[in-house]
């Protein structure tokens, strides 16, 4: 393992998830700041997400999902999606 692996597994390590790789995604609009975490852990084929919203109003609000049966951490892989979407309407229903 490389010091980069090292670095995103250590990373990821701190969440409790040890994972070979670390991807985030960040996006801003007047809305909101949202924050997308992910993690793939190949011994168990398991991933996590983790969203963490900043309303423009000051409001915050923080959910993972552990998404299984991932015989890859590709980016392209439908069951990313299918978490994203999840902790989306989560997001949007807790709202109100």
């Amino acid at each position: 393992m490389d010091r980069r692996q090292m670095l995103k597994t250590a990373g990821l390590g701190c969440l409790g998830f040890l994972s070979v790789g670390v991807v985030s995604e960040t996006f801003q609009s007047g809305l909101a700041s949202l924050s997308i975490l992910r993690g793939y852990n190949p011994l168990t084929q398991e991933g996590k997400l983790t969203l963490s919203i900043t309303w423009s109003d000051g409001q915050k609000f923080v959910q993972e999902v552990l998404v299984t049966d991932l015989p890859s951490g590709a980016d392209d892989n439908p069951a990313w999606a299918a978490g994203k979407t999840l902790l989306l309407i989560e997001a949007i229903r807790k709202r109100g």
